[in-house]
């Protein structure tokens, strides 16, 4: 089980993207056997989140960027992601690739968060896109964010399934999502 420890006594507010608590930063994965490092990402991880997006099979890339977007418009994403002020939270395989992504992102609303994920599609299906985005929102709340918005096709199946089980609740349009700080994202 994960412990999310949240320090009590600080004056200030962690910026979302800060230095990660460490029992949230670096942990395994067991994913039907096959053992993932899942840890906190960096700026020197940026070329692998690149490459993580173009390795996408189109309806993947589709699904996560609500378009079809080309190679060049991928590239230019990636390299918009600023790891200061987003929270990233990426699985890798033994080999060293990225096969997961969780993404913590600001917004405008103060307090909010909005997560995205991507898998790779031979680790699609085994639990790793909830234990992805449970992790993530842990860190956010431990930031200090209060809420964590999700917005999706609403025939995005998976991510449905992530949300529900997650204690999300779902919003009045379709496709639109919240996981609140109060909600039950135990494992």
């Amino acid at each position: 089980m994960l412990d999310i420890r949240v320090d009590t006594q600080a004056t200030q507010p962690r910026r979302f993207g800060s230095s990660a608590p460490s029992d949230l930063s670096s942990r395994s994965f067991d994913l039907r056997g096959e053992r993932l490092e899942m840890r906190k990402l960096h700026g020197a991880d940026l070329d692998e989140i690149e490459r993580h997006f173009l390795e996408l099979v189109r309806l993947d890339r589709a699904t996560r960027f609500a378009s079809t977007l080309n190679d060049e418009a991928v590239r230019a994403y990636a390299r918009r992601i600023d790891p200061s002020s987003a929270t990233l939270i990426g699985a890798f395989a033994s080999a060293g690739r990225l096969v997961g992504l969780a993404e913590a992102q600001p917004t405008e609303k103060p307090g909010s968060v909005e997560i995205a994920v991507t898998v790779a599609g031979d680790y699609q299906r085994k639990g790793l896109g909830r234990e992805l985005v449970r992790r993530v929102v842990a860190l956010a709340f431990a930031y200090g964010a209060e809420a964590a918005e999700l917005y999706f096709c609403p025939s995005n199946k998976p991510i449905i399934r992530i949300v529900s089980s997650l204690g999300g609740r779902f919003g009045r349009q379709l496709g639109q999502a919240s996981i609140s700080r109060a909600a039950n994202i135990g494992r």
